[in-house]
């Protein structure tokens, strides 16, 4: 990219595009991040640029101010057939101002005086960097497995664009200044010509039916940048053919948000008891982070007045699930892991972040909270993935006045709470019957 000198505007301007347009995205996207002035070393500049532009797996060059240098850099690049990536400002590509040898390639625009154009621009870079960076991956992969490597159709369309380009150029080439005393034989060129004229259309063609395929419909799109990776109709579902799975394959940490644990089961094979005993083991592993955020106490009659589940109308239910939860989690030795919240929480939510992929089962009212859909999501640049588990667990279970980590007098306020709500499930139950009773006719009592 330009640099323009030090202290100038224009410095500073593309110090501003290299920070926050290329290099957050590209870091995130799993590459490190260097510029051409911050190469190391004595030698000459040239071969130094040159040696990274062979060695690099992604190269990002940006053509505004159509400088000279990166023109020549970009052209070297091409010529190593790997993957790159053209930005400019929109300015520039509103005025058509790009060479003719580089305006087939697809170029990324951005305005730094306007936010939604710059993340744009950083969204588009990720999701670019991110395929060539799965790209290589599997491509290493089945070179050491000695397996047929199969390329994406991201690497068939980069293919056919930069042949496209060049079949442009030669076309371009062709130009009628012939002399009259060579025309006998250059009309032999004209039918070749044509040939690779309408080669170039079906080039182009095939070009655009690959991009229609390579590029989702909007729905996957927004889907893909907020992180989706599946939905569920239920949560016994989602654990049950998908989480459980997660869990058993993560290796750092489990975080788990509810009002009680007993929707930590599948609906068959992963039983309540097989997700404990995989927690437990979990939890034994050195490094390994277990954290529980299960509702307060002095909460669960709003949570069973909010909820009415469909298991049992009464209201001491979830005081129930809840005091028979930590005392599983006590007797399995995870009690320490538990956190109660002082309030009821919007979401089950269990977050694999080894894997930096979330599982959330929204709360509506009544018998819906049982039976709500649920969303995977895993994480992914300006993605729903940290907003949430920050909001929905890390800053509640860092807060003092919001959580209270499990202690000796947790479970006398949990039989506490639970015989307080018997007490009063069968007052309500006396009230209901008393109301049902009519006096006979002619009964005076």
């Amino acid at each position: 990219m330009p640099f323009g000198k030090e202290g100038t505007e224009a410095r500073r301007r593309f110090d501003r595009v290299y920070k926050y347009i290329i290099k957050k995205p590209i870091v995130e996207a799993g590459y490190d991040c260097i510029r051409g002035d911050e190469l190391p070393g004595t030698e000459d500049i040239v071969d130094m640029l040159k040696s990274e532009l062979v060695k690099a797996a992604l190269v990002v060059a940006d053509l505004s101010d159509r400088n000279a240098n990166v023109f020549y850099e970009l052209g070297f690049r091409h010529a190593m057939d790997k993957p790159s990536i053209t930005i400019s400002s929109a300015e520039e590509l509103e005025e058509g101002r790009l060479p003719f040898n580089v305006r087939q390639y697809r170029t990324i625009p951005y305005r730094l005086s306007n936010i939604e154009s710059v993340d744009s621009c950083r969204e588009t870079i990720y999701d670019l960097a991110k395929r060539f960076f799965n790209e290589y991956q599997r491509r290493a992969e089945s070179e050491e497995t000695g397996e047929d490597y199969e390329p994406s159709l991201g690497e068939i369309e980069s293919k056919l664009e930069i042949g496209l380009s060049n079949v442009y150029r030669l076309l371009s080439d062709i130009t009628p200044t012939f002399s009259d005393e060579t025309e006998r034989t250059l009309q032999q060129l004209v039918e070749p010509a044509r040939l690779l004229a309408a080669q170039a259309a079906g080039i182009q063609d095939i070009r655009e039916r690959l991009s229609k395929m390579v590029s989702s419909s909007e729905f996957a799109q927004q889907a893909s940048q907020l992180g989706v990776v599946s939905i569920h109709r239920n949560r016994l579902d989602a654990v049950e053919h998908e989480f459980y799975r997660k869990m058993q394959d993560e290796d750092k940490g489990i975080d788990i948000v509810g009002s009680t644990i007993f929707g930590l089961k599948g609906r068959s094979f992963a039983t309540n008891d097989k997700i404990i005993e995989l927690l437990r083991s979990k939890s034994t592993q050195p490094g390994f982070c277990l954290r529980i955020l299960l509702t307060h106490w002095d909460y669960v009659s709003g949570r069973q007045a909010q909820e009415k589940t469909q298991k049992n109308v009464a209201r001491y239910v979830i005081a129930k699930e809840l005091l028979d939860a930590v005392r599983t989690l006590d007797s399995q030795g995870l009690a320490n892991c538990v956190r109660f919240y002082r309030g009821a929480p919007t979401c089950f939510t269990i977050i694999c972040f080894g894997q930096q992929q979330m599982l959330l089962n929204p709360y509506p009212y009544e018998r819906e909270a049982f039976n709500s859909w649920s969303i995977v999501f895993r994480d992914t640049y300006g993605g729903v993935y940290k907003d949430f588990k920050k909001a929905h667990f890390d800053q509640p279970w860092n807060n003092p006045d919001l959580t209270v980590p499990f202690s000796s007098e947790c479970l006398p306020e949990l039989e506490k709470r639970y015989r307080l709500e018997v007490r009063r499930a069968k007052e309500d139950l006396e009230k209901e019957i008393s109301s049902l009773e009519v006096p006979a006719e002619g009964n005076s009592d």
